[in-house]
Formats: structure tokens, sequence, C-alpha cells
């Protein structure tokens, strides 16, 4: 892999995120999570020395100390800051080389973490309807009303393979949110070629034990794998709401055209994928351990064209909660920023004979970088 101190930065093409029907609001404030709040509270020892040495459990120190708490992505960032800021105060290295491979080995763990896709909690509009151009399937019974528009996946349905699946009909009238399977295992269907957003829509059904992550510690869009660990309901990102594209809702934070968010809420999961082979395929991998059995639980997907017409809005305060390209390469500068710094500040002291570990020259981009603070 590649050292994060000479990361190849793509073109700051801002990501689109034109063609959803979702709608993006927060429910509450990001807390504060500046820089110098987390040095307060200083770097737990393991984080330290698991950025020692090059063991699994170093990584997951590592890892614990970024993710803990759904942290949105600029916590990541000025966490990652922090730990690599506390590595030579700590007085844990005397070899440079250690110590610039320990603070390389946070940067690896934190800027893969920064931006990837969360599952969103999810309030249904009564003026919602399936977008033009785009697919949707509808997860339930036989015997539920499905989603107008929506193709109906039931149990025993060809498309789903590798695993035994069953209905669940909950309370409400949302025939989307309200009913689903348990047990999905592989979704595939014809799909046609091209870029696609990909929506995955589950909801909480309050069982602790068994559902603490409805769409499985990973799931995998055609290829593409969005690690979800444990992701119980409540840490879900902030609200987001299916609407009319051209009709917006009055949207508050507890309130959507009048009706209350917690009147039916699910949960979402966007990706986008790029289609080659002709078939959508979705794989949710079931969390292990825990001693309960931790089944999967789906109640439908959408998909549709990056270039739909429709659009992905969000509510003043949710680019806290999903950065575009863009910000999440700036996120990413300050961690190299960071890592920068340090070689500076070593850099002379250790001499001429300091061996970097074949690292490459720094490359930095400080024209707009965002400070995490």
């Amino acid at each position: 892999m590649k050292s994060p101190l000479s990361p190849k930065m793509s073109p700051k093409i801002r990501s689109s995120f034109v063609g959803s029907a979702l709608i993006v609001m927060a429910c509450a404030a990001v807390v504060a999570g500046s820089a110098q709040a987390q040095d307060a509270a200083l770097v737990p020892e393991s984080v330290l020395a698991g950025a020692g040495n090059q063991s699994v459990e170093g990584r997951q120190a590592i890892s614990n100390y970024l993710m803990t708490g759904n942290p949105r992505p600029q916590e990541i960032a000025a966490r990652a800051v922090v730990a690599i800021n506390s590595l030579q105060r700590s007085g844990n290295f005397s070899d440079p080389a250690q110590l610039i491979a320990a603070a390389d080995r946070i940067a690896q763990v934190a800027t893969p973490a920064l931006c990837p896709p969360k599952v969103m909690k999810v309030f249904m509009d009564e003026s919602f309807s399936l977008p033009p151009n785009a697919r949707g399937f509808d997860f339930g019974s036989q015997d539920s009303r499905p989603m107008p528009g929506f193709d109906r996946v039931t149990p025993g349905d060809s498309r789903l393979t590798g695993g035994q699946t069953r209905a669940l009909q909950r309370p409400g009238d949302n025939p989307l949110l309200s009913d689903g399977l348990i047990g999905v295992n592989k979704f595939i269907t014809p799909m046609e070629n091209g870029t696609h957003r990909v929506l995955l829509f589950t909801d909480d059904i309050g069982s602790e034990d068994t559902y603490l992550s409805p769409l499985g510690a990973k799931v995998i869009v055609n290829g593409r794998e969005i690690d979800l660990g444990d992701h119980p309901p409540e840490e879900w990102l902030p609200q987001a709401v299916l609407a009319d594209p051209n009709n917006p809702p009055s949207v508050t934070d507890t309130e959507v055209n009048g009706r209350r968010t917690n009147e039916q809420r699910g949960g979402a999961l966007m990706v986008e994928v790029e289609i080659t082979n002709g078939q959508l395929e979705i794989e949710l991998i079931e969390p292990g351990g825990g001693g309960q059995p931790r089944q999967t639980y789906m109640v439908g997907a959408m998909v549709e064209p990056v270039n739909q017409n429709a659009s992905f809005g969000r509510h003043l305060d949710a680019s806290e909660a999903i950065l575009d390209t863009e910000e999440c390469l700036d996120l990413e500068a300050d961690i190299t920023t960071a890592l920068a710094e340090l070689l500076e500040e070593i850099e002379p002291a250790a001499g001429p004979d300091l061996e970097l570990l074949d690292l490459p020259e720094p490359i930095i981009d400080d024209g707009d970088s965002a400070s995490p603070a």
C-alpha cells in the first residue's frame, strides 16, 4: 500500500450526488470535536503501541480510537492528526524511522475511513414515487401490499441465492418500510450497464441482540465492498427523506410536512457502482460473533442512473455527515500535512543517515485544505 505521505491526489471533481430522490436533513448538530479537545483527553497508550507494530491487533486499536462513537469524517481526521502529533511526545520512539512508520500506519487506517458510505436514517414522504428511469425492488411477503412501481421480491424468489429467507411484516402503513425479508444473502437481477446509484433499504426492528447491523457486517455491490461492522440503528447518520425531487417537502429536525420522522423510519445505504456484466449483484455478509443469531434484514432496493434528472439535496447541516469528493480530499490533506510536519521536525535531528522506508517525498496541497477543528 502506498504511503499517504505521497497520496495519489485525483482531480478535485465535486461529487454530484445528482439523481437520487433522497433529501437529507440533519437531526442534530455535530458534536464539537476539535483537535485540542482530543489532545486534552490524550491518545490511549494502546493506540501508540498499536502504531508501533504491524500486527492486526495494533491496527484494530487504531481503528477503535478513530471510529468509536460513529464520528463524522471531520472528527476522524482530527483524531488522526492528534494521534500522529502524540507519537513524538510519547517518547516511545527513539528510532526516527520507526516514528515515521508508526505515523504512517495511523494515516493508513484513517484515510480509507474518512468518507465511506454509511447507513442513514430514512423517512418516506407521501409525495415519493419511483423516479423515472429507476428500478425498484420491494422485499416482503406474497400477501403484503407492494410499493407502487417496485418489483416484488418474496421468499423463494429465483433472484435470491445463498441462504434461507423469511418474510417479516411490521406495524405501519408504509408499503416499502413496513415489511421485508430476514436472512437475505445475495440478490442478483438483470440491470442495464452503466454507472448507477444503488440504495439499499433496511429498518430498525428493535431487536438489539439479533439485528445490531441489519444490512450485515459488510455489503458488496458489484464488487464494491462497504465495511459496516457493528453499525446499529442508533449510530445511523442524520435523517434522510425519500420525496418527490420536484416538490421538496417542508423539513425540520423532527418533522417532514408535519409528520414526525419517528413515525416510520428505516435505514438507507447509498453506493455508486459501475455495472459492466448486465446484472446487479448485491451481497450482505452477516455479522459474526456475540453468541447470538445475527441475520440480515432488507426491505427493498432502488437503482437509478447517476445522471438521473432528479436531485440529491442536503439540509444545511447535513454536510457534516455526508461529504463530497473535494471535502474528503481536503481532510486527507490535513492528515498528509501532519505527516509532512513530523518529517520536517525529525529529519534535521536524525541526520543524513535516516532511512525513510523508501517513502517518497511528501506532496502537500496547502491551497484550500480545510481544518478539522
